[in-house]
């Protein structure tokens, strides 16, 4: 359960592995392996910087975006530095801040302001001119250049002295021993060369970097010396001075973020514009624009986005090319020059469309990336075309646009069992089952009781098929932060597409164990059944002690002793009352086990009954599987046991014999306060219940119920536009049409009702006459016939149509829907 309104996003290590990571007020929880990630009794969690108004905008859509590399997920917020979430182990997560040193904004366009450092190396003071320094500026990097020195430049025949400084090639050296110098020109960007004679050793290159550890005044900070600092700004200063974009506090940190081309790349609104920043080659962290003076092929890369227009940040995403959004366009980035290395000096960005986007992260399905319009109403597509040669935008929604009405917040992708893209709305969960290949573009509504906050989709631990994680209000009161009142709930994921000689054992299997019911609680309830007075102890005659295994007595006193254990079971058996009991011991319960003996071939056991005992109740089971329940008569209890069949070789037969009971008195069912105030569907030993509304977190449910699922029905219908069948008189529009009867083509369903409208439905009967009874019919595949006993058309609507509903807890998977009409009295 979320403690309130909380973000979820998946963090996948292998098909096996996998959590759901919530951020909350101040805190990151985790979720795997169907359960929240403990420590011992205690939820495990960790502190988070994150208050409740950063994690939603006024939209409703998410501030934090994600992108994940191993066991590191970096987590974006234009308020907060870049977050490095680090799994270290299952129960050993961290959370750290990303350090920038670069990349740099735009250097310093005054030239009235210079600073002065005190020393070139270790701790410096630096002095500024005019007032630049301010509190903010703490712990923020400066990228300090030289302008035009008085340090010479190197000379091929010179002399020079130990500890001269020259510049060549851009670069400072320092002599590390006396002569003239030779003929081979210092370049290097480490260590100490020789030029045939003087060793020069390499000490900048023309620009040092420094960061900002304490602010005197506005002309005055302190700062540590990152890499040496050239001589002239410690004699003459510089106003050639850059700040680094992301360290210190800043107006706008990285919003977004992808890997690409073995790059991390940032998108964030710099100045104004925004901007991608991708850092070094196979170095995530680093994002120097220049090594030592020199540009190299690895270097980061800065690319701005611009359109003409204002444009503000959105997304961004890697694939075989990058892609990024704003409010205005949408781009796709590359290298210029085609199968080189993508690198500061060959790389381009060029304009998809001018749709503009919202601050959603998109998803990719193949060769497809889908990202949300800034609308907020429509999903695009940006994709290839071969015809072109160029990347198109296209809508993948119209279809489901009355469905997206209400403002799309978050969209995810689930690859398998079936691959669907789920859009999370304002009001609405949107499943789209998206098949290009197929040509199948379905959309649906996921009727989840409640409003879904988040969306997470991660391998499921069971079989590697994909599941969704929701975070779901029930409550409608998301506003009122301190209560708690959302739930993490998950779809389990089931391969259900193979189809083979196996079938029948494949439904029942499904029938199972698979949960057709939302937030749904499940559990095995002792028998209790009411306890009457029975002060007449419990006897056996010695012919029955010969035919009974084992006899377990329950006493009023909730003590269970088992009284008789036998070694020769026979067919036949009488009890009669006695002084078995302790007296004044009352019973609720007696268990008789049988045991099938290989010295017996008779399927048939006979039990005869005492007359105390004639009215009470019992329970038969077959290798602890419940058969049927039955009242003892003058005949006692008689019962055909069958040697082997769907239970495989009979073990045993239990008899619970207990006091009858008035079938109106129920036991109360609690735990479901997550439900409060809802309408549940119940499942109860395989057979479906009435609704109940639950009540201070309960239900009443009749006592006989052992094996009982509660949870929300998990509500689906489908409606056809009107039909219209051409008729002897022409088209058939404008003419009343009716539907007699509709034959479903169906795949393993049980549930579903049919009519015209939500008032006028009739269940879809299953059962058929040659199956067994007292059990809950199977699941059921093929073709069925069923009336439609009303009118699907009026003179005023014409044509015709039908509704099809379920909202039970069974299945109902629809192939084919063949309709079989009338129309103005001419039979079609």
């Amino acid at each position: 359960m979320a403690k309130c309104k909380s973000l979820i996003f998946p963090f996948i290590v292998t098909s096996e592995l996998s959590f759901v990571i919530e951020i909350s007020y101040n805190k990151i929880y985790f979720y795997t392996s169907h359960g929240q990630l403990q420590n011992g009794s205690s939820i495990y969690s960790i502190n988070s910087p994150y208050l409740y108004s950063d994690l939603y905008d006024e939209n409703g859509i998410s501030r934090i975006q994600y992108v994940q590399n191993g066991d590191i997920m970096y987590l974006f917020h234009e308020k907060y530095p870049v977050k490095k979430l680090s799994r270290l182990g299952n129960l050993n997560w961290t959370i750290t801040d990303m350090e920038f040193i670069a990349p740099w904004d735009r250097p310093n366009t005054d030239e009235s302001i210079k600073i002065t450092a005190s020393t070139t190396d270790g701790t410096a003071t630096l002095t500024a001119s005019s007032a630049l320094f301010n509190s903010n500026m703490v712990n923020k990097y400066l990228r300090l250049t030289e302008e035009d020195s008085s340090v010479k430049p190197w000379v091929t025949g010179t002399s020079y002295n130990t500890n001269d400084i020259v510049k060549s090639d851009g670069k400072q050296y320092i002599a590390t021993n006396s002569g003239t110098s030779g003929t081979v020109k210092p370049v290097h960007t480490r260590g100490a060369v020789s030029d045939g004679v003087v060793k020069w050793l390499f000490k900048n290159a023309g620009y040092g970097v420094v960061k900002i550890t304490a602010v005197t005044d506005s002309t005055h900070a302190t700062a540590t010396i990152i890499d040496s600092l050239p001589t002239a700004i410690t004699s003459e200063g510089t106003s050639y001075f850059e700040w680094s974009i992301f360290s210190g506090k800043v107006n706008a940190y990285p919003m977004a973020g992808t890997f690409f081309r073995n790059r991390l790349c940032l998108l964030a609104q710099v100045n104004n514009v925004p901007t991608i920043y991708c850092s070094d080659s196979d170095d995530y962290e680093n994002f120097a624009d220049k090594d030592d003076g020199e540009v190299l092929a690895t270097n980061a890369i800065t690319i701005p986005l611009t359109n003409g227009s204002y444009n503000q940040a959105c997304w961004i995403y890697g694939g075989d090319v990058l892609f990024a959004g704003t409010t205005a366009a949408e781009y796709v980035i590359d290298s210029a020059a085609s199968g080189e290395a993508f690198a500061p000096d060959n790389s381009k960005c060029q304009i998809i469309s001018e749709i503009g986007s919202l601050p959603i992260k998109p998803v990719k399905i193949n060769s497809q990336v889908l990202f949300v319009a800034r609308s907020g109403k429509e999903i695009k597509d940006i994709i290839y075309s071969f015809t072109t040669d160029a990347y198109e935008t296209n809508s993948m929604s119209i279809q489901g646009r009355h469905l997206l009405e209400s403002g799309i917040k978050d969209i995810s992708y689930q690859e398998s069992p079936e691959r669907t893209v789920w859009i999370m709305t304002e009001n609405n969960l949107v499943g789209v089952t998206y098949s290009i290949e197929d040509k199948v573009i379905a959309f649906y509504r996921a009727d989840l009781s409640g409003k879904v906050i988040r969306m997470a989709v991660i391998p499921s631990p069971i079989n590697k098929l994909d599941e969704l994680w929701v975070e779901v209000d029930r409550n409608d009161t998301t506003t009122i932060e301190w209560i708690d009142n959302n739930f993490i709930d998950y779809t389990e994921a089931e391969d259900i597409q193979n189809l083979d000689e196996q079938e029948i054992a494949k439904c029942k299997l499904m029938k199972n164990n698979s949960i057709y019911l939302d937030a749904c609680v499940s559990g095995e309830f002792d028998y209790i059944p009411p306890t009457d007075d029975f002060n007449v102890g419990i006897d056996f005659s010695e012919t029955f002690h010969s035919h009974i295994h084992s006899v377990t007595v329950t006493t009023n006193k909730g003590q269970t002793e088992e009284r008789y254990t036998l070694e020769n079971p026979v067919i036949t058996a009488t009890m009669t009352t006695g002084d078995l009991m302790n007296k004044g011991d009352t019973f609720s319960e007696v268990i008789l086990e049988w045991v099938r003996s290989p010295l017996f071939d008779d399927n048939k056991i006979v039990l005869d009954m005492p007359d105390s005992l004639i009215g009470y109740q019992y329970d038969i089971y077959k290798n602890d599987v419940y058969i049927a329940r039955g009242t003892i008569t003058t005949s006692g209890i008689s019962v055909v046991v069958p040697s082997q069949g769907e239970f495989g070789v009979l073990e045993a037969i239990k008899f619970h014999i207990f006091t009858p009971v008035d079938m109106g008195e129920y036991r109360t069912i609690t735990g479901l306060y997550h439900l409060d105030g809802m309408e549940v569907g119940i499942l109860a030993d395989g057979a479906e219940l009435e609704h109940q509304t639950v009540v201070n977190g309960s239900i009443q449910l009749p006592w006989k119920y052992r094996n009982i699922t509660i949870g929300l029905p998990i509500k689906s219908e489908f409606i056809p536009q009107n039909i219209y069948i051409q008729g002897n008189n022409g088209s058939g529009v404008g003419d009343v049409q009716r539907i007699d009867h509709v034959t479903l083509m169906l795949w393993r369903s049980l549930g579903g009702k049919i009519g015209k409208k939500f008032s006028e439905l009739n269940d879809i009967y299953f059962r058929q006459t040659d199956e067994v009874m007292n059990e809950s019919a199977p699941l059921y595949t093929g073709n069925k016939r069923i009336p439609v006993n009303m009118n699907t058309s009026t003179i005023k609507e014409k044509g015709a149509t039908v509704l099809i509903y379920n909202d039970s807890v069974f299945p109902m998977n629809i192939l084919a829907i063949a309709p079989h009409f009338s129309t103005s009295g001419n039979g079609v």
